[in-house]
């Protein structure tokens, strides 16, 4: 399995049977052994998704489950519209609501253009943001979350 994770991409097995006394060598595969052999194969391919050189696309199952995951972010203290944004002026928990930012889109130096309260989520409409400009990212941005 780890083989296939790393990129390897073929396998050479030495499949065997104990014949005339004369037993099998640790290192070959007995005929039983190769399901087993193979099911944890083909558990690696699905885990691992796509080829080496291509991005696993998770089905929608498991990015509903990790979307709820993910922590948004949210106001230290109360912070004025013209305030740029720093590290030190958020935290960051669950959940994530509709149209907040998350941990994923981030950018230390963004400037508010919105007031924003102590605890209060930070919104994607809340400063001036790249994802902001992108009407696919901005979609999505405010369809995730509870």
């Amino acid at each position: 399995m780890i083989a296939y994770a790393k990129g390897a991409r073929t396998f050479e097995r030495h499949v065997d049977i104990d014949s005339d006394g004369v037993k099998v060598s640790p290192y070959c595969t007995l005929p039983e052994q190769c399901d087993q052999w193979f099911r944890a194969f083909q558990k690696a391919k699905a885990m691992c998704g796509a080829a080496g050189d291509q991005k696993r696309i998770p089905g929608n199952r498991e990015i509903a489950y990790l979307d709820g995951l993910v922590r948004g972010v949210y106001a230290k203290n109360d912070l004025p519209v013209g305030h740029k944004l720093t590290e030190a002026d958020v935290y960051l928990a669950i959940p994530l609501q509709k149209g907040q930012i998350s941990c994923r889109e981030l950018i230390a130096g963004e400037v508010l253009i919105k007031p924003l309260a102590a605890d209060q989520p930070v919104m994607l409409d809340s400063f001036d943001s790249p994802y902001a400009a992108n009407a696919t990212l901005r979609e999505k941005i405010a369809n995730r979350g509870l």
